[in-house]
This record gives C-alpha cells, sequence and structure tokens, in this order.
C-alpha cells in the first residue's frame, strides 16, 4: 500500500512571492520557474503545481464576478520579466 504524499505548506513569504510573480504574469517560463524554486527552496514541479492551481483559481474568481478576462494581463512572460504574449479572448 502506497503512503499518501503529504501536501506541501507554503511559508506566507513564499506565497507572497509567488503571488508578486503571478501579478506580472500567469505563466511564468521554465527558467524563471527554475529560479523560483531555487529562491524560495522548493521543487520545479512545486512551484509549476502553485502556478497551475493559482491560474484555476483566479478563471474562477473572474467567471463568477462576471468579469471579462482582461487582454491586458500577459499570458507568458520571458526571462527578463518583459511580456513576450498576451491573452486574447
Amino acid at each position: 500500500m502506497k503512503k499518501k504524499k503529504l501536501r506541501p505548506l507554503f511559508s506566507a513569504h513564499q506565497i507572497q512571492t509567488m503571488e508578486k510573480e503571478f501579478a506580472k504574469c500567469r505563466y511564468v517560463t521554465e527558467s524563471r520557474r527554475a529560479e523560483l524554486a531555487s529562491d524560495l527552496k522548493r521543487t520545479k514541479k512545486q512551484v509549476k503545481t502553485w502556478f497551475q492551481n493559482r491560474r484555476t483559481k483566479w478563471k474562477k474568481e473572474t467567471q463568477d464576478k462576471g468579469e471579462v478576462q482582461s487582454s491586458e494581463m500577459p499570458v507568458f512572460c520571458g526571462e527578463t520579466g518583459k511580456q513576450d504574449f498576451f491573452a486574447t479572448k
């Protein structure tokens, strides 16, 4: 019988850092994800999963409020944090 993996608990600092990054863009590049993981002492997979879950939460929030998803919020950000691609709907 397999043991169930425990959910990682993120500190307030880790959440704040990732929320700031999410505010800039909803998707982070692989290199930025690795950088965040290293800075936050987490695995790349944990950071990737956090962003996936946060995007799902964001979509639910915007749909619940009846808001149109912002076409001005960058979807992808490059290594320098510049906006590479914008969401279009």
